[in-house]
């Protein structure tokens, strides 16, 4: 089932707030998770130092684990479904996104009623305007930052432990089975 949006009639609630991010990659790739948190209804105790993107030191587990969560809640899979571009600021004005909940049916933005994430059905009640430039800064380019980063970490990890090395083990035993017949097959 879907659900039709129009800004220009009744049933859409602006519930954004101003905020400001820090000028680090991984604050803003934890702010666009705090995002498609806000849409998607998650409210995950093991999401929420990944979203608290003003405390944006993270481990490198932790980064491990936001860049795997970002991805899987990728631009691409939720444009559309939830998060709606736009460029022309008919829905964000002079932000760079936007977040609304739907309070009635409407007739412009397809917003699908459910969303599989993961395993989880997720039930839609908010949704996202943005325009590219919050894609690009809040998404692509800190992912391209830490994913470097992460890379980085985890070849200096690899580099630093011990190689393990397995032996094959020879074939140095002869066979002193002898073939035997029965019932005319060789056994």
């Amino acid at each position: 089932m879907a659900i039709v949006a129009n800004r220009a009639e009744i049933g859409l609630k602006d519930i954004g707030t101003s905020v400001q991010v820090p000028d680090d990659p991984r604050a803003k790739l934890m702010f666009y998770l705090k995002s498609m948190c806000t849409v998607l209804d998650l409210d995950d105790p093991n999401i929420s130092r990944l979203i608290d993107y003003r405390n944006y030191l993270l481990t490198a587990a932790e980064e491990a684990q936001l860049l795997l969560l970002c991805y899987a809640l990728s631009p691409d899979e939720l444009n559309g479904k939830c998060i709606f571009q736009d460029e022309n600021g008919e829905m964000c004005g002079n932000r760079v996104n936007a977040f609304y909940e739907l309070s009635a049916v409407q007739n412009r933005f397809l917003v699908t009623e459910n969303i599989l994430i993961g395993n989880q059905q997720r039930h839609v009640k908010k949704m996202m305007f943005y325009k590219m430039s919050f894609i690009q800064d809040y998404y692509l380019v800190p992912m391209i930052v830490l994913k470097v980063r992460l890379d980085a970490i985890l070849e200096a990890q690899r580099m630093s432990r011990p190689a393990i090395t397995y032996n094959q083990p020879t074939n140095n035993y002869r066979s002193t089975y002898t073939p035997t017949r029965y019932f005319g097959l060789i056994i």
